[in-house]
């Protein structure tokens, strides 16, 4: 889960490159790619290092959100089911195809 909160992190950085760039509508889907639908823009978020291009943190997002859904979600999903927990493979399904519909509206406007 950590790494899910620095990627959000990250994605709300990108945004704001994007809509400083005067690309608000590629903020806007880029702060949705991390799966949490948030919007604001803390200030902390200057300082992350890795901040490129809107195109290039486009496809760094693209491919982070293909890794989630292809790889890290289908596995915690068979865990779950191996485990018989109902409620933690609703919740990985339900991540794992927000994943996929994030990867999709990214690489719609890539």
């Amino acid at each position: 889960m950590q790494e899910n909160h620095r990627q959000n992190r990250k994605y709300l950085a990108f945004a704001a490159k994007a809509d400083s760039g005067g690309i608000f509508a590629g903020g806007k889907i880029v702060s949705r790619g991390g799966g949490s639908g948030t919007v604001s823009r803390p200030r902390p978020l200057a300082g992350i290092k890795g901040i490129r291009s809107t195109k290039e943190n486009l496809q760094e997002a693209i491919a982070g959100e293909t890794h989630e859904f292809k790889s890290m979600y289908p596995g915690m999903i068979q865990t779950a089911k191996a485990e018989g927990n109902k409620e933690a493979e609703r919740s990985f399904n339900y991540a794992n195809e927000s994943g996929e519909n994030s990867c999709r509206s990214l690489s719609a406007n890539a």
